[in-house]
Parts: structure tokens; sequence; C-alpha cells
């Protein structure tokens, strides 16, 4: 029992580090758009570029701050790169939803597609950097 709680813990502060830097890059736009009065979108493909591109850089930046990975297990650390965008992705669809509720404009990273690849570009480059591959 003792083993799985130290699992779910690991993966758990993998996940925190994913989306609090999403979080902050989210805030990071919707500031920098509310500056400049412009849309935060109009080339969907551009900016899922441009996700991929700053999620590898905050995934980076976070080898920098904790140089070692969460999860001890080899096979659980791949999961992770996986598992943590899927639920990061399906956090930002609900950071969304109550964004919309509120009377505020949803970002791109408010969508699973754009969560799920800045997590993802995140995760691989922890995992790489971390001793994974």
């Amino acid at each position: 029992m003792e083993a799985v709680l130290e699992i779910v813990l690991q993966i758990f502060g993998e996940f925190l580090i994913q989306l609090f830097a999403e979080a902050l890059v989210d805030l990071g736009f919707a500031s920098v758009g509310e500056a400049l009065k412009r849309p935060l979108a109009g080339r969907p493909f551009l900016a899922a570029l441009g996700y991929v591109i700053l999620g590898s850089l905050a995934g980076a930046l976070s080898v920098w701050v904790v140089p070692h990975s969460l999860i001890a297990s080899p096979a659980l650390r791949l999961a992770n790169v996986f598992l943590t965008p899927l639920l990061v992705g399906l956090c930002m669809v609900g950071i969304g939803s109550w964004r919309v509720r509120h009377g505020r404009d949803k970002s791109l990273l408010n969508r699973f597609s754009h969560g799920f690849i800045f997590a993802f570009s995140f995760a691989i480059v922890r995992y790489h950097w971390t001793g994974g591959a």
C-alpha cells in the first residue's frame, strides 16, 4: 500500500509541475493579449507550433529548477509522458469552461488539443533530460 501511495504522489508531483507551467503560460498570453487588445488566435496550426516551442522551453526550465524526475520507476516515467499531458489537457478544458462561465475569453491553450500539445512537449523534454531516454 505504501508503494502505491508513493507512485501516486510521484505522478501527482510531475502533473503539478506541468499544470503550473501551463497555467503561467496561459496567464501570460491572456495578459499580453489584453495589453495589445488583439485576438489570441487566428491560425490554430501556427499556435500549436508555438505551444510545442513554449512547452519545450518550459520543460527545459523545469529541469533547471527540478533536475531529477519525481518518478522513480523508469516504466512509470515513460507512462507519465502520455498520462500527464492527457490530464493537463483535460484540466485546461475545465479552466476554459470556468473562464467562459465567468465572462472571460477562452484562449487556445484552454482547448484540449493545444493544452495537450504544450504538456506533451514539456513532458518529452523532462523525460529526456532527467534520464528517461
